[in-house]
């Protein structure tokens, strides 16, 4: 099976290098965004694959709000364009998504929204996933979509700069932090992510039917990201005491994060994947730097 990973040079495409079984690495075909523009439907129509893996996405959540037309080329478009060229072709499409797609009203905090709750996106990232998410099914394709979440990866792949390795930083830099305590998710280690999408792939080579929408992200209950802080500091052997929890008001951001953007990963265990590990196993092995 010919395997063409787009966004390669992206966090998670990384994570999918670092975790690609041996057995398929002369399968596949790394694209990174110098590599490929999934917002050309020229350059789209060049990939030859049987199945596409869509990691390329712009990420930048309060970036958007002011970049409207370039986080919809990028995440709405792009997913059109790859999803009518895999319906030509016959290739299929696995597009990664985001709990952003989500926004207010999916469920009260701290309960995880399934996959088939509303969706309402507050932010302009949001709304441009989900344009995304809804052309990709539109466009004739055979595809499945993963949502995750709160994606991180500490020490494993440091130039990320996520939210653990941002904590990781701070904990050298200050005394005490404040962070955040009203917003509510999934931690997810971007290394079970991505085994999580390789097993997906394995799958759908086998011909197992799998839903068009499923959440990937860490297991264990949904947490805030003060809690998250203060985990990152626990494995340090750090005082967690000293990350202080704040409301949302104290860092006004141009993008409005929701107070509840937790999924349940209902369709995942039903589809016969295997749970991603708890998320505090994540922050253990990402701080220390190890995939585990």
């Amino acid at each position: 099976m010919r395997i063409t990973v787009t966004g390669a040079g992206g966090q998670l495409g990384r994570a999918l290098s670092l975790t690609c079984p041996p057995e398929r690495r002369d399968q596949i075909t790394w694209l990174r965004r110098s590599e490929l523009d999934i917002t050309s439907a020229r350059q789209c129509a060049l990939i030859d694959a049987d199945l596409i893996i869509n990691t390329a996405a712009f990420t930048d959540v309060d970036g958007a709000e002011g970049q409207p037309e370039l986080a919809e080329a990028v995440n709405a478009r792009g997913p059109q364009l790859l999803g009518e060229h895999a319906a030509r072709t016959g290739a299929y499409v696995l597009h990664v998504s985001t709990d952003y797609v989500m926004g207010a009203g999916a469920a009260p905090a701290p309960q995880p929204a399934t996959e088939d709750a509303p969706c309402h996106p507050e932010t302009v990232y949001g709304r441009s996933k989900l344009a995304g998410e809804r052309a990709l099914a539109a466009s004739g394709a055979t595809a499945c979509v993963v949502r995750t979440a709160w994606v991180f990866s500490g020490e494993v792949l440091p130039e990320a700069q996520d939210f653990v390795s941002t904590m990781m930083r701070l904990e050298r830099e200050h005394d005490t932090l404040t962070v955040v305590d009203d917003q509510w998710g999934n931690p997810t280690f971007v290394i079970d992510l991505a085994r999580g999408l390789w097993e997906i792939v394995d799958k759908h080579e086998q011909g197992h039917p799998l839903p068009g929408v499923l959440h990937g992200v860490g297991g264990g209950d949904p947490v805030t990201w003060c809690t998250l802080a203060r985990e990152v500091f626990r494995c340090l052997g750090a005082d967690p005491a000293r990350v202080q929890p704040v409301g949302s008001d104290a860092y006004p951001r141009p993008a409005r994060r929701p107070n509840n953007s937790a999924l349940a990963s209902t369709a995942w265990r039903e589809a016969g994947l295997a749970p991603l590990p708890e998320w505090r196993s994540g922050v253990r092995r990402a701080v220390s730097g190890s995939m585990g």
